[in-house]
């Protein structure tokens, strides 16, 4: 089950974020109580809980919550762009 938990897709998502998206709380509360952890972007910088919220899953999303109350916290474009990898400095600065 361990390696479950860390393996992604292209993406950058990993199971939870799929049981998350697809409503599949019941998988979702399995992978919580594996060790899943809530708190992992994808490469859109998307946990499980914005997915489950995008995609109207509220039962999932009650469940994330519920087992991480701290992803309940405020939206701020600095937050947000410390999720995303640096830019490239015009190519390291010509070399």
């Amino acid at each position: 089950m361990a390696t479950l938990l860390i393996i992604t897709n292209k993406g950058g998502e990993t199971a939870l974020h799929c049981a998350a998206q697809y409503g599949h709380t019941e998988a979702a509360q399995m992978l919580l109580a594996q060790g899943g952890d809530p708190t992992v972007p994808n490469l859109q910088a998307e946990t499980a809980l914005d997915l489950a919220a995008q995609y109207g899953r509220l039962h999932t999303v009650e469940v994330l919550v519920r087992a991480q109350p701290d992803l309940l916290r405020p939206y701020t474009v600095a937050a947000a762009c410390r999720s995303l990898p640096p830019p490239l400095t015009r190519l390291q600065e010509r070399s």
